[in-house]
């Protein structure tokens, strides 16, 4: 295998859109939630009638695009007063919009990078995502998983129903006490900190009541990483005067309030704030799958 000293992506995006209006966290008992893996990845409108025949809540549809040796994934957060039709045509309408302006920025940072290894790994991050808009438009958004929330003998009616392929996780429900911060084992921050990139916070449509944040991160070392590494980018809100320009909205699991959050981060994730101080509010989109960070280098 050859080695390079660059990833096969040189450009990791995560992008957040988010309501504007700070909504508190529900305060009732939560009912049981759990996580919904299909055989093969399904329309979104047709997973949600699923739900909704069992009164079930879905509380987030997931997609992920494979493409070349990438994963273009993301989670899509459908609120209940919209019919399931209008949510597919949403869902697909932010992940187009966003595939755009990930191109867009893509383009801009190549226009000014002047290393010619970083040039070779924008253009193949923009083939990614460029192909990844050729995929959506040939074949529609379909999902691969969703997050449910109901009664659990709901949850177990909608587990046995064999009309669709899939397996069904019951997610215990996180208690704030019982929370620990990892333990972390020292290295040498050179490798696996990102070298560079940039953050762009803006609003995400012309009447501002969308806000987003894109991130994109370039590393050339990423020998640190382990088979059992975890990455996590963390974006942090000022909230010392209880003003924020993002929504400060989570849910009781303490995952953020938004509408999609995007990634071609390896086994990306929307982290919980669980543990974070509140007069620093926290954005994170994790990388579950740091080892392949590693692999992909090694390609």
């Amino acid at each position: 295998m050859k080695h390079t000293t660059l990833l096969l992506s040189a450009s990791i995006v995560l992008l957040l859109v988010v309501n504007v209006v700070n909504v508190p966290g529900e305060a009732a008992s939560p009912p049981q939630q759990a996580v919904v893996y299909f055989g093969e990845p399904i329309a979104v409108e047709i997973a949600l009638k699923e739900a909704a025949h069992y009164g079930l809540r879905v509380l987030m549809l997931q997609h992920s695009i494979p493409i070349m040796e990438q994963e273009i994934q993301g989670g899509y957060y459908p609120e209940p007063t919209i019919s399931p039709e209008e949510h597919a045509k949403r869902y697909e309408h932010i992940l187009t919009e966003s595939m755009s302006l990930l191109v867009e920025d893509a383009k801009e940072l190549l226009a000014y990078e002047g290393d010619k290894l970083l040039q070779d790994a924008l253009q193949r991050h923009i083939a990614t995502l460029e192909l990844a808009q050729v995929h959506l438009q040939e074949y529609g958004l379909r999902i691969v998983s969703m997050v449910i929330q109901g009664e659990a003998d709901s949850i177990g009616e909608f587990a046995t129903d064999s009309s669709l392929d899939k397996e069904v996780e019951l997610v215990p429900f996180p208690e704030v006490e019982s929370f620990k911060q990892d333990q972390a084992t020292w290295v040498n921050p050179s490798t696996w900190l990102p070298n560079r990139g940039r953050t762009i916070v803006r609003p995400g449509n012309s009447q501002d009541t969308e806000r987003y944040v894109h991130q994109t991160m370039i590393w050339t070392d990423v020998s640190g990483f382990g088979s059992n590494s975890t990455y996590e980018h963390d974006f942090f809100l000022n909230n010392y005067d209880g003003k924020t320009y993002l929504s400060r909205a989570q849910g009781l699991n303490g995952i953020p309030t938004v509408i999609y959050w995007g990634s071609n981060l390896p086994r990306a994730y929307l982290d919980t704030r669980f543990g974070d101080p509140a007069e620093e509010v926290a954005y994170v989109i994790g990388c579950a799958g740091g080892a392949y960070l590693l692999i992909k280098q090694n390609l």
